[in-house]
């Protein structure tokens, strides 16, 4: 990973989480009977995802903002 320029603790993250959170996906479906519906029936549930979102279109915005400035100037 070193090699490519990518950092190795998200990966080492990823490895010691994922099981947990992969047990916790199918807890979460056994409850709601498999309806995905479940995850997101909370007010706390859609903040959560909306902030995840925002997380990870924020490089992508940043992108297009700055292109557009470029653009323009």
């Amino acid at each position: 990973m070193r090699r490519y320029g990518l950092p190795v603790l998200p990966a080492v993250i990823g490895v010691i989480l994922g099981p947990a959170a992969e047990q916790q996906l199918r807890r979460a479906l056994q409850i709601s009977d498999g309806s995905p519906a479940g995850l997101v029936d909370t007010p706390f549930s859609l903040t959560v995802y909306a902030v995840v979102v925002l997380l990870l279109g924020r490089p992508l915005l940043r992108k297009v903002i700055t292109r557009r400035r470029n653009v323009t100037v």
